[in-house]
């Protein structure tokens, strides 16, 4: 069955912890992948960022790689339930999901030593720096059901695609999930590649297949600076009916701007150092 993508069957369908347990049994190849890309473009960036993960799930391994970068950190879901699993985390309740193999990685990632004392330390910072947890919509023009001042840095892994089911509503997601970052911030995306629908358990849902172009393309119409944009792919795990996984971030221009390039440049920024399949 094939369900909506808004509306409450959406948010009654999707169980966070059937989806921990799928998607997060260790740390795979994709998170893996996911927290090196973070680590490595966050050095680009200014410390002490204000930040929102928009579609942020019951997930928290992107949190573990960004908390030191950022002096606050909000994270937005359409489904109540999975901040109601973040919430657990937060809470120290014993239920939690555990976290702590996904620290290890972005301690690993950034250099520093993973010893117990530092994976519980970084977690502290984590509980420390998440400050509020808030409801989304990213189909609507103000995505966020509280109004919030715009963000250094916006995050949107596995969100934007999943939101969309054509091509043109991905790039009006593109435009709603801009107006949440503030002119000369960055916004993150992850996007999965090769397939219309992903499966939960027993449940289906549609997302939207993008290419390299479209992913550029939603950057650019979005009011993004192309001399900023960065993407690297890899391959799907097996386990995933998708065959592939996008990342891309850029820095949104300090004012809308005409008269930008429209097609793919032949040669991208990448960050190089951690994927060799990075586009050419």
């Amino acid at each position: 069955m094939m369900l909506p993508h808004t509306g409450r069957d959406y948010i009654a369908a999707f169980n966070p912890k059937e989806y921990l347990q799928e998607c997060y049994d260790g740390p795979d190849h994709e998170h893996i992948f996911n927290i090196e890309f973070l680590v490595e473009a966050l050095q680009l960036l200014p410390t002490n960022l204000r930040v929102l993960e928009v579609g942020s799930g019951p997930t928290l391994h992107s949190v573990a790689a960004i908390a030191p970068h950022a002096n606050e950190i909000h994270l937005a879901d359409y489904v109540p339930a999975n901040l109601d699993e973040i919430f657990l985390w937060l809470d120290h309740r014993p239920e939690a999901f555990n976290w702590h193999p996904f620290i290890e990685v972005a301690l690993t990632k950034a250099g520093l030593p993973a010893t117990p004392e530092a994976v519980e330390q970084r977690a502290a910072e984590m509980r420390d720096k998440v400050t509020r947890l808030l409801v989304c919509d990213v189909l609507q023009p103000e995505p966020l059901e509280e109004k919030s001042e715009p963000y250094d840095l916006v995050l949107a892994p596995h969100c934007t695609d999943v939101a969309a089911t054509t091509l043109q509503q991905w790039f009006q997601v593109m435009q709603n999930v801009t107006t949440l970052v503030k002119p000369r911030g960055w916004l993150f995306i992850a996007v999965t590649t090769g397939t219309t629908h992903n499966t939960v358990g027993t449940r289906v849902f549609n997302c939207v297949d993008l290419t390299d172009d479209d992913i550029y393309q939603g950057y650019v119409q979005a009011g993004y600076d192309p001399n900023t944009y960065m993407i690297a792919k890899i391959p799907a795990d097996h386990k995933y009916e998708f065959t592939g996984i996008c990342y891309a971030i850029a820095q949104k221009l300090p004012l809308q701007k005409v008269n930008l390039p429209t097609t793919l440049p032949d040669s991208k920024n990448s960050l190089n150092s951690i994927n060799s399949t990075n586009s050419p």
